[in-house]
């Protein structure tokens, strides 16, 4: 099985980890099937889990998962740019 990096952090807090929401952060997610995040999103159970698909120094392709489904941003998938 190959293992994926991960990362829990809190967003839209000022008290660090003892506020805001926790967050589900996996990188390098290109393999990942929209099944296994979804599964990997509800094992989590926050309320919402990324997967970065792919990323370089000014890009990100970013997919979002509620425990219970996929959801779009702007109408998408989540492609952020600087």
């Amino acid at each position: 099985m190959k293992e994926y990096d991960y990362h829990v952090v809190n967003v839209f807090s000022e008290r660090g980890i003892r506020g805001g929401n926790p967050l589900g952060v996996i990188f390098n997610a290109k393999n990942l099937k929209s099944d296994d995040m979804q599964w990997i999103a509800k094992q989590f159970n926050y309320s919402e889990s990324t997967f970065i698909i792919k990323e370089t120094d000014n890009d990100a392709n970013v997919r979002i998962f509620l425990p219970t489904q996929e959801i779009d941003f702007a109408g998408s998938r989540l492609i952020c740019s600087s």
